[in-house]
């Protein structure tokens, strides 16, 4: 019953489950979201972040500042294609290894939807649009050979079609 009751207490101090006290009537400060890479898309600005194991997300921020979150991934890319603004997703983590190709689009002036394109065999690593709009996707496979993480190189056209490459020098994994 002891170690029960220690671990509760330690869950509870660990966890953080309340807030730090505050004064009455003093506001909480504002949250001020950080992303790692934007372009602009519908009379706006698309925004993703990748914070790793602590999750990602996928944001869109209006014209007139106000910031929706469209989708809860790590975003490690986002390319503009024909067919809408594809974001490249995934996280390799204590043993998991996903990742996804989401394709954003505009529903209305006011709403955009967000689908599945596809699923990948692994996380991706990074991601980069050739000049034939084609987007070239790093995968990490999570397999070591002679004491080398190893990756897997994709790329998606235009027509929306996947298919394996050989990784460019400067897309490969650098550890």
């Amino acid at each position: 019953m002891f170690a029960r009751t220690l671990m509760l207490a330690a869950t509870i101090s660990v966890g953080g489950c309340s807030e730090p006290a505050r004064a009455p009537g003093i506001p909480r400060a504002p949250t001020v979201e950080r992303y790692d890479i934007s372009i602009p898309a519908f009379g706006g600005e698309l925004l993703g972040r990748d914070d790793g194991e602590w999750g990602g997300r996928l944001s869109f921020r209006s014209a007139s500042g106000e910031v929706t979150r469209l989708l809860d991934k790590n975003v490690v890319g986002l390319h503009r294609m024909p067919y809408g603004i594809v974001a490249v997703t995934g996280l390799a983590h204590l043993g998991g290894n996903e990742g996804e190709l989401f394709l954003i689009t505009r529903l209305s002036p006011t709403r955009l939807r967000v689908d599945l394109l596809r699923t990948l065999q692994y996380a991706p690593h990074g991601s980069r649009q050739r000049a034939d709009g084609s987007v070239d996707i790093v995968l990490f496979t999570g397999n070591l050979e002679n004491d080398r993480w190893m990756s897997e190189c994709i790329s998606l056209g235009t027509d929306q079609s996947l298919k394996k490459i050989a990784c460019p020098d400067d897309l490969s994994l650098k550890y």
